[in-house]
């Protein structure tokens, strides 16, 4: 990360009774106060650089102390610090960590080259323009600054740095001379000579929600990139933003009242965060074909239901409807058996599919018994789900019953007629076996 040097004074800034000072022979003419900080510094260098200064201070009698409120300053007590200090010649470091919000305090006090020549903006401007607009995570790190300090009220900070960031992601590979994250289980940079081409992804991953959104899309619509490669910067967004309720380890208990409240504020907050990230990943997904994987369509499933426990059955038996099962891959397909938020008839089309792999991969010489297990495990399923249903009140036709308990039992009749069907192809590939033997041997002894 590149960084500016300006001023050459030693820091002679100093706390004494919760005031900062400057040590000086000078007495102190100027109170500021910023939030809960009170500032004791002198007229002469601050109103050389600081318009705003200038104008408060513009009516105020020379022998007494000025008091100044500056509560709305950007950045608050650190960067108005930042500020007063080159106003004195102490020497300041300036990198993309805090340029933002020295740029934004530089701003709000007037300090322009209107005021006086070689002023904090003018030369804030130029490190922006030469040094961290240049450098890939120098841009990210001054564009989720700016953000969160501003929002997209900071125009003139955030669309330079997003231009910035997709012009670097749109060059070829080979290009890229800068360093990037990369963590990918087995990587390593010494046995891979070539730039991956998803280096990028991991880096703008700790963008907030929003920034992202606006750099993916304006990345798509270079149409420079293939789709996949689009989904699986959302892929990594989402792994790192979306935890995986089948990996979510369960809160620990809390005592005391205030403790309780405060964490279940905290709880909700980050429970609202994760909403809006999933709905903002799943309205980005490519429409293309094959450009996410089954595993993460399946995780976001997962997230949903995780994150909304008030779905209704139907909805989640719709949304389910929409996998695919065969295309999933053996290790997606166990997951999702044993995610008990999935619908029962999705679970027993995936033991199905299940089946149906290992027949063929056995052939006519192999039936696993594990699948023979896993009708069972149907059946106590679907033995469940019927305990769930309400017994009717009375003993009249079926026809008088709700409608929820006929639509219960047409579920639980499709599930045992899978899981009937289940068993029927362990029991057809079981007897092709046995014909298959008997016919060879009748062959040896002829």
């Amino acid at each position: 990360m590149k960084y500016m040097k300006l001023g050459t004074k030693p820091d002679t800034f100093y706390t004494e009774q919760a005031v900062r000072s400057v040590a000086s022979d000078i007495p102190a003419d100027l109170i500021i106060h910023v939030n809960n900080t009170k500032y004791q510094l002198h007229k002469f260098p601050l109103l050389l650089k600081c318009g705003l200064l200038q104008r408060l201070c513009s009516d105020t009698d020379d022998g007494e102390p000025v008091p100044v409120a500056l509560h709305d300053i950007p950045g608050g007590e650190e960067a108005f610090e930042l500020c007063a200090k080159f106003c004195y010649g102490i020497a300041i470091s300036i990198s993309a960590s805090n340029f933002v919000s020295a740029m934004l305090a530089a701003r709000f006090l007037r300090m322009t080259e209107h005021v006086a020549k070689g002023n904090l903006v003018a030369k804030l401007e130029t490190f922006f323009d030469s040094c961290v607009l240049q450098g890939w995570k120098d841009s990210i790190t001054a564009l989720q600054a700016a953000w969160r300090i501003s929002g997209w009220s900071e125009s003139r900070i955030v669309q330079p740095c997003i231009d910035s960031i997709v012009e670097k992601i749109l060059l070829a590979p080979s290009k890229v001379s800068w360093s990037y994250t990369y963590t990918r289980p087995g990587y390593t940079k010494k046995t891979h000579q070539s730039v991956p081409k998803d280096w990028w992804t991991e880096d703008i991953s700790e963008l907030d929600i929003e920034v992202f959104r606006s750099v993916v899309s304006t990345v798509r619509a270079a149409r420079m990139l293939p789709p996949p490669l689009i989904g699986e910067a959302l892929h990594v967004y989402a792994c790192k933003h979306l935890p995986d309720p089948l990996y979510c380890a369960s809160a620990p208990g809390v005592n005391g009242q205030a403790q309780s409240s405060s964490m279940a504020a905290d709880a909700e907050e980050t429970i609202a965060k994760q909403r809006r990230v999933l709905e903002t990943v799943v309205t980005m997904i490519p429409s293309d074909a094959g450009s996410v994987t089954g595993r993460f369509l399946l995780r976001l499933l997962r997230v949903a239901n995780y994150e909304h426990p008030d779905l209704s059955k139907a909805d989640k038996k719709r949304l389910c409807r929409l996998i695919d099962c065969r295309k999933l891959s053996p290790d997606v397909r166990a997951q999702a058996i044993s995610n008990d938020r999935m619908p029962l008839r999705t679970i027993v089309q995936l033991l199905f599919v299940e089946q149906e792999r290992t027949i063929g991969a056995g052939g006519s010489h192999a039936v696993a018994p594990l699948n023979r297990a896993s009708v069972h495990a149907v059946s106590g399923l679907t033995a469940i789900d019927r305990e769930d249903e309400p017994a009717p009140t009375d003993h009249k036709s079926d026809v008088h019953r709700p409608r929820r308990g006929v639509h219960a039992e047409r579920a639980q009749g499709e599930a045992a007629a899978m899981a009937r069907s289940l068993s029927a192809s362990t029991k057809t590939a079981a007897r092709t076996e046995r014909t298959a033997e008997e016919r060879g041997r009748r062959l040896r002894n002829n």
